[in-house]
């Protein structure tokens, strides 16, 4: 799950920022999160940096697995909504 994250920055300097970054056809967006994936790199341990990545994984295989369920349902549902409609005269 991610979550957003609201600072407070100069308007100018920002407006400054987000011109040359459109020069170079580059997005504030996408500079700020890799500032944070080296912060974080740098300084949360290798260990929980892995922990977490175990159960980030783990989350996606479950709703992996939900969604394919719900599929099968919706598949199975719609299958037998089909044959009730053509067995009738």
């Amino acid at each position: 799950m991610k979550k957003k994250i609201v600072i407070e920055f100069e308007k100018d300097k920002l407006d400054a920022l987000v011109f040359y970054l459109q020069k170079k056809e580059e997005k504030l967006e996408k500079e700020l999160e890799a500032v944070i994936e080296e912060l974080y790199q740098k300084r949360v341990p290798a260990v929980t940096r892995e922990y977490l990545e175990s159960r980030i994984v783990s989350e996606s295989k479950s709703k992996i697995e939900k969604i394919k369920e719900q599929h099968s349902v919706q598949t199975s549902t719609n299958a037998m909504r089909n044959e009730n409609m053509e067995s009738m005269p």
